[in-house]
């Protein structure tokens, strides 16, 4: 691990910036798939359709160009 106190100040920030952004991501990664199962239940419980979720992650896995698939 790298030696914090031999960096400069505008190297500490840029390391601290580094982290800050490794520590978005990876809590992004933790909490996105339950937001998604919250937006589904939501959905479901608005009459909206399963199959059309389905679809629109399958659309994430392979580009598309319908960028904003409709849900309803």
């Amino acid at each position: 691990m790298q030696d914090l106190t031999q960096l400069t100040d505008p190297q500490l920030e840029e390391h601290r910036v580094a982290l800050l952004a490794e520590l978005d991501r990876r809590n992004k990664l933790h909490d996105i798939p339950n937001d998604i199962k919250r937006l589904a239940q939501d959905f479901a419980q608005l009459g909206g359709d399963n199959a059309k979720l389905v679809t629109a992650v399958q659309d994430l896995e392979t580009p598309s160009s319908n960028e904003n698939p409709t849900l309803e």
